[in-house]
């Protein structure tokens, strides 16, 4: 079970006043543009390929069987996406002091691949270093594998972290943001840092920053996500659609 603010199954709550929130960048991404053939949503509208990336934190903070539940997670929300050549791609970015691809947008155009790829990955060590990590997805995943918005393709990227941040995660989140992509970012711990959390989601502020509260089974909390990251895919193809 998850999540977040103003919406009955979500439970996330709004930083103090004395947080430091900025203002969020409004992301100036173009229009969606589905391709016949892809996967219908629960509303009947198509939903288009995608570049899918799921950034995890494996600093010190988090022990071994947090962080295989948290890839349990990532993988079902995998598996509630059409993974082909055509439609979703997927990546997977692990981090703590070091930030680790563990495979890239490029790498697996099939779901029992990225299963398989998920089992041998190692937790990493050291301390929290989202920003860091933020700005290697930038550089190192979307700018050197990814596909273009103008193509028709959403940039979509789950973050799930523990810890508070040692260094800044505002800037990086913001570039990200201004290039064309969504981010949610999820808490997996009770002390996972609500001000970080609404810093790197994409407006509006916090509405795409989320706890998780229940990490087992993971189908609880993936159907969730896959849900929010869907939902959230269709809204900005429709604002951008508008303009």
């Amino acid at each position: 079970m998850l999540l977040k603010l103003a919406h009955p199954f979500f439970a996330v709550t709004v930083p103090s006043s004395g947080s430091h929130l900025p203002p969020q960048s409004t992301n100036k991404t173009k229009p969606c543009l589905p391709k016949a053939g892809s996967s219908p949503r629960r509303n009947g509208t198509k939903m288009g390929p995608v570049d899918l990336v799921f950034l995890v934190e494996g600093s010190d903070a988090v022990n071994e069987t947090l962080f295989r539940m948290t890839l349990d997670i990532v993988k079902d929300v995998c598996n509630r996406f059409p993974v082909s050549l055509q439609d979703t791609h997927v990546a997977v970015v692990v981090y703590g002091t070091n930030t680790q691809i563990e495979f890239n947008l490029r790498d697996h155009y099939n779901i029992s691949k990225i299963n398989e790829a998920l089992k041998s990955v190692l937790k990493p060590t050291g301390v929290t270093l989202a920003g860091k990590a933020l700005s290697a997805v930038k550089n190192n995943v979307y700018d050197s594998g990814g596909r273009t918005i103008e193509s028709g393709v959403s940039r979509v990227l789950l973050h799930i972290m523990c810890s508070k941040s040692l260094d800044d995660v505002i800037a990086p989140a913001r570039v990200l943001k201004e290039s064309g992509v969504r981010i949610v970012a999820a808490g997996s711990c009770p002390e996972s840092s609500k001000v970080d959390l609404c810093n790197i989601g994409s407006p509006p502020l916090c509405s795409n920053s989320v706890f998780i509260r229940i990490l087992k089974p993971p189908a609880v909390p993936g159907k969730e996500l896959a849900d929010k990251l869907k939902e959230g895919q269709s809204k900005m193809c429709r604002g951008n659609q508008k303009k």
